[in-house]
């Protein structure tokens, strides 16, 4: 659709209406500054600020930011725009120069024509270095290159991506050239019954063939790449992504054609992070990084000293400290080369220092457990000794008490309650009146 915004100039020039000495014409031609690469400067895995135009005036460690903008074309356009053969001779360059560290594309493209595309993704999906597309919009076959890249990452809410699929767009004019009084004559050689006849066949209203032929093949090809790189589009998501729609932001992201929001200066910082992170550690699905089937060399490639290391059983601890070098040459602080057996003996104190703390927890634990048990039984222990004081007094009185009188629960004052006013009890049976009534009786003399 983009194209539509060069149309009128096009049509200018076909009626003759244009003026050749507007200057029009060599100002459309010439490059925009805002097309042309750059690298951004990073310190400790941040941006700058600087943005330098010559590589070799970069700090190590730098990225390079290349713009893709417009329509992508084979060749440079006269528009201004430049083609996806300069595109991808620039990043070459980029991907070649020891100060760069990582590559981001700025995408700005609506698509643009199947010729030279296949050359441009391939030549970013095949980049040595790790690279991000920063994308405010990459549809169709800017898409198609944005794929090739690691990590995409998009400028905000509205930056969209997506319309995988193909199509083209034919006008007839054969109309305006016959009121014109020009007459069109097509004549194949006679072995060439197929050339051009799908084409022919699409301007009298029959598309099957030119769909069939063309369309669909090369949509084919469109489709398998994308879902080659990208694995991370969930398949109930596939059949709409790779429908031909545009997506927009979190929707984006959410059906696997995207992984991030962020700003340009966030992509590099990204960029930065993949350059030492394990080639398993990169994308092992969508919103983190690539796997490592075209990048699993970056480090060996850009780090000589440590890809010297590469298949070594034992690292002497002089190789250690002259890879870390390299490592902070490069600018790379967060990142630090350790031998494996320093890290397994740090691994073995870490758990055995975790398992001291968990043991020590427990003993805690039990400590108070055994502590409230001991109160407990202090408390009962008392309660214990008091009633204990209590019986022994009880044994004591019932001790002291005259084994020959009956005895008998003992009033609050001491009286017994069979013993009124001091009187014996067998004084008190002796007085009751069936007691008399048995006085002198012969059983009970």
């Amino acid at each position: 659709m983009t194209a539509e915004q060069h149309r009128p100039f096009i049509e200018a020039l076909l009626s003759a209406t244009a003026d050749p000495k507007a200057g029009w014409l060599d100002e459309l031609m010439a490059e925009d500054p805002a097309t042309l690469p750059y690298a951004l400067g990073m310190r400790e895995g941040r941006a700058t600020g600087d943005r330098l135009t010559d590589y070799d005036q970069a700090p190590a460690g730098s990225v390079a930011v290349i713009p893709v903008f417009g329509v992508l074309m084979a060749d440079d356009g006269f528009c201004g725009e430049p083609g996806t053969q300069t595109l991808a001779a620039r990043l070459r360059a980029a991907d070649a120069h020891p100060n760069i560290a990582g590559l981001v594309f700025h995408f700005h493209t609506p698509g643009g024509s199947v010729d030279g595309l296949e050359l441009f993704a391939g030549a970013i999906a095949a980049a040595v270095k790790p690279t991000a597309a920063w994308v405010q919009s990459a549809f169709s076959a800017g898409y198609w290159s944005a794929s090739g890249t690691d990590l995409i990452v998009l400028a905000g809410k509205t930056a969209g991506v997506g319309s995988v699929g193909t199509m083209i767009t034919l006008r007839d004019y054969s109309a305006r050239l016959a009121a014109e009084g020009v007459k069109e004559h097509i004549i194949n050689a006679t072995a060439s019954t197929g050339k051009n006849t799908a084409y022919y066949a699409a301007l009298q209203g029959n598309y099957a063939p030119l769909r069939a032929e063309t369309l669909d093949p090369l949509n084919q090809v469109f489709l398998d790449t994308v879902s080659e790189r990208r694995p991370g589009i969930p398949a109930e998501h596939s059949e709409e992504a790779l429908s031909g729609k545009v997506f927009f932001g979190q929707k984006a992201i959410g059906h696997g054609l995207a992984d991030e929001i962020g700003s340009l200066e966030y992509a590099a910082q990204r960029v930065i992070e993949m350059v030492t992170a394990p080639p398993t550690a990169r994308r092992a699905g969508a919103s983190s990084f690539p796997s490592a089937t075209s990048k699993a060399t970056t480090v060996g490639k850009k780090l000589d000293k440590i890809a010297a290391l590469s298949g070594k059983d034992t690292v002497s601890a002089e190789e250690l400290t002259a890879a870390n070098q390299e490592l902070a040459e490069a600018g790379i602080s967060a990142v630090e080369l350790v031998d494996s057996t320093a890290y397994a003996a740090t691994i073995e104190r870490s758990a055995r220092a975790e398992a001291a703390d968990t043991e020590r927890q427990q003993l805690t634990e039990q400590v108070g457990e055994l502590t409230t048990a001991n109160a407990g039984l202090t408390t009962t222990n008392a309660q214990l000794t008091e009633q204990l004081a209590t019986a022994n007094a009880e044994v004591a009185r019932l001790g002291a008490l005259d084994g020959g009188r009956t005895t008998a629960p003992v009033r609050a004052g001491g009286a017994s309650d069979l013993d009124e006013g001091g009187t014996s009890a067998d004084a008190v049976i002796a007085n009751l009146p069936h007691s008399k009534a048995l006085d002198g009786h012969p059983l009970f003399g």
